[in-house]
């Protein structure tokens, strides 16, 4: 959407649009602001209104007073005009734009897992980032410091995004020139002991899944919902309360080249046999059995669909991010389940309630080191991007000792909206998906629990295990049966892990778990001129990060091929 002051064209923004796989547009004029929207790719669903005295669209998948998507719009319209707008009654992932009485604004869900971004100015807005650099009249310049911090830490603190012209919205963040309305939930009280807190939780959690089911069901009937399922205890928890709530369950996990090896492909297929479920996997060719062409198509078709932002675990050179294979997962109408936010109902990390330890330490050894090696060039170049990471941190969490509670906040306000995120935004491109325990209605009440989540896994477990018994009793991917909890060892391992000095603990388990290592970029590369080339890209930036480690880092590596591809393919469009 842009201000009337800036001199764009509606058709020149569909074709921007359309070169990233984008259905043609519905352009609205809305007062002193001008919008296109665009709908689903799988669906013919009208997402916006016109009226006499004004006009609604929306994007991404929500409810509203048992209503969903375009069928909540006449009544989010009227009860803006009325004034009778009610911002907890939302449950979803979108932004809706509302003019209305003369008065322009953007509502957008409270936890801002849809993306918005802004030009400096703040008269041009999309929740596409690829899309703004598309059709931009005017050469943009790459934010170096913002790559660095990508590469190395897996995700963007603050409003940053790889553009320096081009902003990220983040929590609470207002703007001079739109009025934005973020959604709220339900407030409740604070439970008085562990007992109290699971049972509060359990209900919590058991009432959405069971009012987005019944609006999901009442809006499409013959809609299925269809969930991702792993070996891993938040795919479990997903599964456990879409089953509770009684709705018509398919389930989907990734093939894998080697799946007989591999433990989530294994407990997916354990998991659909013991409970009857459907599972759909569809094959598709390992990124080390790809020609040059196909990887080079895989990275277009990918880069269109993540509208130019990746982020671990969306990698281009995957057939699994691109649209053809999310398209054909399962068959239309679904309402797609991710598990992303499982962990904020247990204390995974083994992190102590109250602690002393300073964020620059925390941002140092677990956000960096822990997951990518922290190989910097320099102590310098190191203290310039985790100083930088420190004061975004802090503008939206306050100067905290990191502890549990802060680190839940942190994955809450910061990773969520800037990594977690983005496969739902991915998803509802295309047609309907949900990341129920990043939903603001759990999202926040879950920090009520974490006082009682204790020193490791138990608090979750206890969910699964009260929900359903017959779930908590199939065999996972922790190595343990649910129903029995976590054992003694792995408990005590907890405790001993968080009086465990950060300098000794993360090196000893990185040598130990091998766990930086991998040959995958040096083997593509030595077998494809197209990889070899994208790395070049990224070495004449010159970032201040030791690339013949970092090259070999398992969970990150992966990320400078996509940072290649974005700047091969905007070449035209950006300086760097």
């Amino acid at each position: 959407m842009w201000h009337t002051s800036k001199k764009l064209d509606s058709n020149t923004v569909n074709e921007a649009f359309s070169s990233l796989e984008y259905k043609r547009g519905k352009y609205l004029q809305m007062g002193d602001w001008n919008a296109v929207v665009f709908p689903k790719a799988k669906y013919k669903i009208k997402n916006w209104l016109t009226f006499e005295e004004g006009s609604i669209c929306g994007v991404g998948t929500f409810g509203y007073k048992g209503k969903v998507y375009d069928q909540a719009l006449p009544i989010i319209y009227d009860d803006f005009a009325q004034n009778q707008f009610d911002t907890t009654a939302f449950w979803g992932s979108f932004i809706i734009l509302v003019y209305s009485g003369g008065k322009f604004s953007i509502i957008r869900d409270g936890a801002c897992l849809t993306r918005l971004y802004a030009l400096r100015d703040n008269m041009i807005f999309s929740t596409s980032l690829s899309g703004m650099i598309a059709h931009n009249q005017s050469k943009m310049t790459l934010d170096k410091d913002a790559a660095t911090e990508l590469l190395i830490s897996g995700v963007l603190t603050g409003s940053r995004t790889l553009v320096k012209e081009i902003q990220r919205i983040i929590n609470g963040q207002k703007t001079e020139t739109v009025k934005i309305i973020e959604t709220t939930p339900l407030t409740y009280k604070k439970p008085n002991n562990r007992e109290e807190a699971l049972d509060q939780q359990i209900n919590i959690t058991k009432d959405f899944f069971h009012k987005v089911t019944q609006d999901w069901l009442k809006y499409m009937p013959d809609g299925v919902t269809d969930v991702g399922i792993t070996g891993g205890m938040d795919s479990r928890l997903v599964a456990t309360l879409a089953l509770n709530s009684q709705s018509k369950i398919v389930l989907h996990t990734h093939w894998r080249k080697a799946q007989h090896k591999d433990k989530d492909y294994h407990y997916a297929n354990l998991f659909a046999e013991k409970t009857g479920m459907p599972l759909h996997i569809k094959k598709v060719i390992d990124p080390t059995e790809m020609t040059s062409e196909q990887l080079q198509q895989n990275f277009e078709q990918a880069y269109r669909l993540s509208d130019g932002v990746f982020r671990p675990g969306i990698y281009w050179d995957e057939v699994y991010s691109t649209f053809s294979y999310r398209s054909g997962l399962t068959t239309t109408p679904y309402l797609r389940y991710i598990g992303f936010g499982g962990e904020q109902y247990r204390n995974g990390e083994r992190l102590p309630l109250k602690s002393m330890r300073s964020l620059k330490s925390w941002i140092k050894w677990e956000m960096n080191y822990q997951f990518a090696g922290r190989y910097f060039t320099s102590k310098k170049a190191a203290q310039k991007t985790e100083g930088q990471i420190r004061q975004n941190i802090v503008k939206q969490l306050g100067k905290v000792n990191f502890n549990l509670l802060s680190f839940k906040e942190y994955i809450r306000l910061i990773q969520s909206t800037s990594y977690r995120s983005l496969q739902s935004n991915m998803e509802n491109r295309l047609g309907f998906c949900l990341n129920p325990f990043l939903d603001t209605n759990l999202s926040v009440p879950s920090l009520l629990a974490v006082p009682f989540l204790g020193k490791s896994l138990g608090f979750q477990l206890e969910m699964i295990n009260r929900i359903s018994p017959e779930i908590a009793a199939i065999p996972n991917g922790y190595g343990f049966d649910f129903r029995l909890q976590e054992p003694l060892k792995l408990k005590i391992a907890a405790i001993f892990w968080q009086f465990l000095l950060p300098w000794i603990k993360h090196p000893v388990y990185a040598k130990l778990n091998n766990h930086f290592r991998t040959d995958y970029i040096p083997k593509m590369a030595k077998k494809h001129e197209f990889i070899r080339e994208l790395e070049e890209i990224v070495l004449q930036l010159n970032l201040p990060i030791d690339f013949a480690k970092h090259r070999l880092v398992r969970s990150r590596s992966r990320l400078m091929l996509n940072l290649g591809y974005f700047l091969k393919r905007n070449n035209e469009q950006l300086q760097f």
